[in-house]
């Protein structure tokens, strides 16, 4: 049985949204600019917004923080992520799991069909076939 929509599901999702928006400073999900690099982008590719990034000031010099799903190239980099320049020096790092699943069934989709012209159609199944449960963990 298909849980996801139960009130109770929903105030928890809504919670622990706010929860990980709260943690996601202290997570390696942010990429750290100077303005040079930020200004290449935005001649490159118009869809680079600066005004989505954190801009701060260190040492003299104008940077600019960028969440990793801010920009469709950032998402290309193997473990180039670093912690967020807003996390307080006495939080911990935090690595959050996440773990989904999905069910795949062999006749979920033979609700259509093609029809004859003279209106014979072929035999549905009864039922919805064998099914292949996957699961996954993101981090």
């Amino acid at each position: 049985m298909d849980g996801h929509e139960h009130p109770h599901n929903v105030l928890y999702r809504k919670r622990d949204i706010q929860e990980y928006l709260k943690l996601e400073y202290r997570c390696f999900c942010w990429i750290v600019l100077n303005e040079t690099n930020v200004k290449e982008l935005e001649e490159e590719d118009n869809t680079f917004l600066r005004k989505y990034g954190f801009k701060f000031v260190e040492n003299g010099n104008t940077f600019y923080e960028f969440h990793v799903d801010d920009y469709h190239s950032f998402q290309n980099l193997q473990f180039g992520a670093y912690l967020s320049k807003r996390k307080k020096l006495r939080d911990k790092p935090v690595i959050m799991i996440g773990q989904d699943e999905a069910i795949f069934k062999q006749y979920l989709l033979t609700s259509k069909h093609w029809m004859e012209p003279d209106g014979t159609t072929a035999l549905s199944p009864k039922d919805e076939g064998h099914e292949l449960k996957v699961s996954c963990f993101v981090s």
